[in-house]
């Protein structure tokens, strides 16, 4: 957590004019990565730039409003804030090498439903927030994970993992629609019903 929040700042503070929080629109889509969840109640995002070259996989849904956005990494999972210990959701996905991973040690404090399945929540801590994190892998095109992750101060913990566990239960695979360049080859990615098409990425 130490290099998220130094790249947390560091972003909200470069570049020539800050960019401000809006309100999270209810559903969001990644045609991509053939998902689709709810926000919680309340939140908020940092809009990337307009300028921003990068890479779909993931958002930051905030439980508070920051003061100030600004700034992106080229995955858009990272995303410029400040102040940096604000309490929020970060929503990361990516393909994956299940056969190849190593799973690293966990302090389960619990388990919540994520993709139709019971998963562990491993709780953490550093620079006096505590961290809650849970995860799935699954198909999209391709094998497929899915990181979602609290960062909470241990004053309002509680009702915000309901709001962690409310936003996971919500998450569902959904299918899209691709074709090559050329138009020649058709498939499609993901499963179940369509990915929202009216639903704003994020």
């Amino acid at each position: 957590m130490d290099i998220a929040l130094a790249l947390a700042t560091a972003l909200a503070l470069q570049g020539p004019a800050s960019i401000q929080a809006k309100p999270a629109p209810p559903t969001y889509p990644t045609p991509n990565y053939a998902l689709t969840f709810h926000k919680p109640p309340g939140s908020s995002y940092c809009p990337l730039p307009a300028d921003w070259v990068g890479s779909d996989h993931g958002t930051i849904l905030f439980l508070s409003l920051p003061a100030l956005c600004g700034g992106a990494g080229f995955p858009s999972s990272s995303r410029g804030f400040s102040p940096p210990n604000l309490p929020r959701i970060e929503i990361f996905y990516s393909y994956s090498d299940e056969d190849g991973q190593t799973k690293p040690s966990c302090n389960v404090v619990g388990k919540a439903n994520l993709l139709s399945r019971q998963r562990p929540l491993c709780k953490d801590t550093s620079d006096g927030m505590t961290t809650i994190t849970m995860s799935a892998n699954y198909k999209a095109d391709n094998p497929a994970q899915l990181i979602i992750t609290l960062v909470s101060a241990p004053d309002r913990l509680d009702s915000d993992l309901r709001s962690l566990v409310v936003l996971a239960n919500s998450v569902r695979t959904c299918s899209s629609h691709w074709s090559s360049a050329d138009g020649k080859r058709a498939f499609v990615a993901g499963s179940g019903p369509p990915c929202p098409a009216n639903a704003k990425w994020f």
